[in-house]
């Protein structure tokens, strides 16, 4: 290895050694905006932030909101009846395959749910809307989500709703021929 080869190395080295505490710093804390005791249901491996839990403590009429703070979370808490949440799935359902964009703030509502499985049937609705206008709203849902995990989907789902539209080129065989193998 020559000079320039070492000194690129040891920057490497030192720059990853840097990254890596800086992320230990970060996460030898716990978030303040979190409730150390958990939502109140005996379930202390979820810790929902409070802003959530006020939400979630009323019921609201359907949200016809530009992807605010204020406009997330307000779903109604989890039903304990799994049939009893499948109007729920159903609701989020219906609106996705509408592709319409009116149709988002029905699901946005959904989108920090205390019920995990409607949490992600909202991520995932967004996604089959397919309109780039959820890209904000799940994004202002990151910032208030119960978990780290629910912020990452969160994060990529945004992402990939502002991907730009693919642009494929099919080229036509010339003579209409099929080729021999």
């Amino acid at each position: 290895m020559n000079l320039n080869g070492r000194l690129t190395f040891a920057a490497a080295v030192f720059f990853t050694a840097v990254a890596l505490l800086v992320v230990a710093l970060n996460f030898s804390a716990p978030p303040q905006d979190r409730v150390a005791k958990g939502n109140g249901s005996g379930k202390n491996s979820e810790r929902v932030p409070p802003q959530i839990r006020k939400a979630s403590n009323h019921s609201a009429p359907p949200l016809e909101g530009s992807g605010s703070e204020s406009d997330i979370g307000r779903a109604e808490p989890p039903p304990e009846d799994p049939e009893a949440k499948r109007p729920v799935l159903e609701e989020i359902e219906e609106a996705s395959i509408s592709y319409d964009q009116k149709e988002l703030p029905v699901i946005q509502r959904h989108l920090l749910s205390a019920d995990p499985e409607i949490r992600l049937a909202a991520r995932n609705g967004m996604v089959v809307l397919g309109d780039a206008a959820a890209a904000p709203m799940l994004r202002e849902a990151a910032k208030l989500a119960p978990t780290s995990e629910d912020t990452i989907e969160l994060l990529k789902a945004a992402d990939y709703l502002e991907l730009p539209p693919a642009r494929i080129k099919v080229k036509p065989q010339a003579g209409g021929e099929k080729k021999k193998r």
